[in-house]
């Protein structure tokens, strides 16, 4: 099974909420400017595409990545910049729960 690290780089790099969605679990911790709080699949999406029209994407540069000990949890801090030149300091979290990789966190702060 190919992990879904990649995708989701790729997904934030392009900006595209309805292919992260896929990959986040029933409901999800999301952070962006003006919300803060668990969501559900279908509510986050929406959230991350009104954020990603009012910062559309230039850049997504990922800083670090680590997995937890002995858990099957792999965190990833990354920097989004949007073409109104406003950084974000990304963080998700990639989670796998009954064999599956989900992401369960994901902020833009």
């Amino acid at each position: 099974q190919q992990s879904i690290d990649k995708f989701i780089e790729q997904a934030i790099r392009n900006g595209q909420a309805n292919i992260l969605s896929k990959y986040f679990f029933d409901t999800i911790e999301l952070t962006i400017p003006g919300s803060q709080d668990s969501y559900s699949k279908s509510h986050a999406e929406q959230l991350l595409k009104r954020f990603f029209q009012k910062n559309p994407p230039e850049s997504f540069v990922l800083n670090s990545e680590s997995t937890c000990k002995n858990t099957t949890t792999k965190f990833f801090i990354g920097t989004y910049t949007s073409k109104n030149e406003q950084s974000f300091r990304t963080y998700y979290q990639i989670k796998v729960i009954n064999d599956k990789e989900y992401i369960t966190v994901l902020k833009f702060e």
